[in-house]
Order: structure tokens, then sequence, then C-alpha cells
């Protein structure tokens, strides 16, 4: 996978406010695209007490 980060955080509170905060934010020319990492299944992940956050950059140039 290119362009993209996963990021654990132990409380699902603080994994909300940071996808909240950073979705939409213009990073090094990009617009990142900020999602909840989801199972095959297409249900969330849940691996005890820890939530993940994907954030994969899009790009908005414009030709």
């Amino acid at each position: 996978m290119r362009n993209c980060a996963f990021v654990d955080f132990q409380h699902e509170g603080l994994a909300y406010q940071a996808q909240r905060q950073l979705n939409g934010l213009r990073f090094l020319g990009k617009v990142l695209k900020v999602e909840r990492a989801t199972s095959n299944s297409g249900k969330p992940l849940q691996d005890g007490k820890k939530d993940s956050v994907s954030v994969p950059p899009t790009s908005t140039s414009s030709s």
C-alpha cells in the first residue's frame, strides 16, 4: 500500500477526535483522508483496547 499509514490509539475517543481533526487537512501538498480501518468483512477492527485509523492522502492537484 502506497501513501497509507495506520495509527493505533488506546482510547476510542482520542481516535475519533484525531479522525475529525485530521480528515481534510492539507499535508505536504495533499489532502488527508482519514478513515477507520475495517476488516475484509467490512466491520470495524477490534483488537482489544486499540483502535486503528488509516490515513491515506489523496492528491488534489488541478490540471
